[in-house]
């Protein structure tokens, strides 16, 4: 049995408001790096080792702009910018104390570093644009650079991000603003040859892939009134997309360890979860500052991260269903009446599951604890609290018991005050 102990929400983390985030990731162990730039600002790498508490500039690449960043899952950090000539492609492998330049092809020079996937220290996929989609791959590390898409196959369009599923198959999504542009393509043969796989004259502009390798495409919108935005999905084994929801001009898609579906929308605006594989949706919005937030990441622990302009938040809790503590086959060992409760409530625990160690708390649906209470000896003898809630704000409370550091039942109730 899994139980929802608290629903999606966000709270802000400090980020100068002196740099535009252009994109983010997070490495193993929890150190924050956000690539930055744009018009007035000056563009770099910013790295976060206590959780946004500060900052480091680690890389700075003056006027221009660091574009996309991936780290590798050895830890190197990669940073592809638009600075023309220099500091296109940028590595560390000292988690961002220091930088080396990986040069690339003279063809692909001046271009803009749209998408990195670091496979590993030595295999990188670059995805490149100018007035052409180009893709790049090197298996040394940047020394020798493969094109594997390049030419004018895909002129006016840009390869907007590189998949590969647990096949081996490379998945590419085209944006592109004419007729016959745009889509997704696959390659099943390490890049030597590229198919069409559909969703022509889309704007795709994410990718992402689920435990059961279905791919998902996120759309921001169509080059004609026949295609909508939305998300689309392409069953493992199957050969054409369905629509899973459509509308949504969907920015960037993230899937966690549940197979939870995240995904940002300038329409409706803010992020949105599917808990069910696609066959519904909700906006979880609670404490996103305003704005479009063009990025979305998880960390490993499927903690959320999201950017809008020179704004960072972070779900405050992880994204997964946690499972319950279960002593000797028992679930319910906490009852709250009533539930929703107005002026007061009780709270009854079967007293063989605590000792004077056990905390009892309420808190908001926004992480802010309402009630919180160690549990003392006459506590013990009635089984039973009883909490006055009558000033507390209307709204959904998470109630938890907590033993000795570990919370061995959480349940939500609403307070209609």
């Amino acid at each position: 049995m899994k139980l929802l102990i608290s629903d999606v929400f966000w709270e802000q983390l400090y980020f100068p408001d002196t740099a535009k985030i252009y994109c983010i990731d997070v490495n193993d162990n929890g150190d924050i790096f956000v690539g930055s730039g744009g018009t007035n600002e000056i563009g770099g790498v910013y790295r976060s080792t206590d959780n946004a508490e500060s900052w480091e500039f680690v890389n700075n690449i003056g006027n221009a702009s660091v574009l996309s960043i991936d780290i590798s899952p050895q830890g190197d950090v990669f940073a592809g910018s638009n600075n023309g000539w220099e500091d296109h492609l940028l590595r560390s492998s000292d988690n961002g104390d220091s930088w080396q330049e990986i040069t690339l092809p003279d063809y692909s020079v001046a271009e803009n570093v749209i998408k990195i996937l670091a496979v590993s220290t030595d295999t990188i996929y670059v995805s490149t644009v100018n007035n052409n989609a180009l893709l790049l791959r090197t298996y040394d590390g940047g020394q020798t650079w493969d094109s594997l898409v390049g030419g004018n196959s895909h002129p006016g369009e840009y390869i907007s991000d590189i998949l590969i599923d647990d096949d081996g198959t490379i998945f590419l999504s085209y944006q592109g603003f004419y007729q016959d542009q745009g889509g997704v393509y696959y390659s099943e043969d390490d890049g030597a040859n590229w198919q069409f796989s559909g969703l022509l004259n889309y704007m795709i502009t994410s990718l992402a892939r689920n435990s059961s390798n279905d791919i998902f495409a996120g759309c921001w919108g169509g080059v004609s009134w026949d295609e909508w935005p939305g998300l689309y999905v392409l069953r493992n084994g199957e050969a054409q997309w369905d629509t899973l929801i459509a509308g949504p001009q969907i920015g960037d898609i993230e899937i966690n360890s549940d197979n939870y579906i995240f995904f940002t929308s300038q329409w409706p605006l803010g992020i949105s979860r599917s808990i069910d594989n696609g066959e519904s949706f909700e906006l979880v919005n609670e404490g996103l500052p305003p704005g479009y937030h063009n990025n979305i990441t998880l960390d490993n622990n499927d903690y959320l991260y999201a950017t809008s302009g020179d704004n960072l938040s972070k779900t405050i809790n992880t994204t997964v269903d946690i499972p319950e503590y279960i002593f000797n086959g028992k679930i319910d060992i906490v009852s709250i009446f009533p539930n929703p409760a107005s002026t007061s409530l009780t709270i009854t625990i079967d007293n063989q599951y605590f000792t004077n160690n056990t905390v009892v708390s309420l808190s908001s649906i926004i992480g802010k604890t309402a009630y919180k209470k160690t549990l003392n000896n006459s506590d013990l003898e009635n089984g039973s609290i009883s909490i006055d809630v009558s000033g507390f704000k209307k709204g959904t409370y998470i109630a938890s018991l907590n033993n000795n550091g570990k919370t061995i039942s959480s349940t939500k109730m609403i307070i209609t005050n």
